[in-house]
């Protein structure tokens, strides 16, 4: 997978920072996320705490296969991560997480993001449930505009209010004998294994986002709140 070139990155991020520091004058200070961590440590101990939470909310009856779609999910973002596919300089924390919490304040959430910034050049942002988020510096480079990267963000956070996870994980669960769980497992790591990080990524957003026509209400229902 090809590597983003930063010093082409920076000139783009240092303008959009400086454009939020002349908006948030005034407003009350920004405190970024602790997990920009110089080790993985803390990231992988939050990760270690929304799976659990997320395995403690799974009802008896469906348990196996939310499990294993949280297994899968957990065990992505960890290869991602091991696999340096996440960018962790602060200037563009501070940036991506500014906007979402300026989401959060208008629309009184009480939402705790963990937002990942994928080094991917591909312009897109996900929604995992739990609260996480990745977000690709493709995406970053591709909006010029900190309105349109709000929308985007928007939509997102409102799959992860509207609980679209556990509505696909409870819909894989009613349909479970369809599903063949076992060879999904097996692509997904035979994409780990060989490095693909896109086909992980992609993966991840099957756990996700599963049948495609419940995805289309899915997102019509994520883009009217987020308006």
């Amino acid at each position: 997978m090809p590597r983003i070139n930063l010093r082409r990155l920076r000139p783009f991020l240092f303008g959009h920072l400086l454009l939020w520091v002349v908006a948030a004058h005034g407003q009350v200070e920004f405190v970024p996320s602790s997990c920009v961590p110089a080790d993985s440590l803390l990231l992988i101990r939050n990760l270690d705490s929304r799976y659990q939470l997320a395995l403690a909310e799974a009802p008896v009856a469906s348990r196996e296969i939310y499990a294993e779609a949280l297994m899968d999910r957990h065990e992505g973002l960890l290869d991602l991560l091991r696999g340096e596919q996440f960018l962790f300089e602060p200037g563009v924390q501070v940036y991506v997480e500014a906007i979402f919490q300026e989401i959060i304040r208008a629309n009184q959430l009480e939402p705790d993001p963990l937002i990942l910034i994928g080094r991917s050049p591909t312009a897109n942002a996900l929604s995992l449930g739990n609260g996480i988020f990745i977000i690709n510096v493709g995406l970053l480079e591709l909006l010029s505009d900190r309105q349109e990267l709000a929308f985007v963000f928007a939509h997102e956070l409102a799959h992860d209010q509207l609980r679209h996870l556990y509505a696909k994980l409870d819909a894989r669960a009613a349909l479970s004998d369809q599903l063949g769980q076992r060879e999904f497992r097996r692509q997904m790591k035979k994409a780990i294994r060989k490095g693909r990080t896109e086909e992980v990524a992609g993966q991840l957003q099957e756990i996700v986002y599963g049948q495609r026509r419940h995805s289309r209400a899915h997102e019509v229902e994520a883009d009217s709140l987020g308006l």
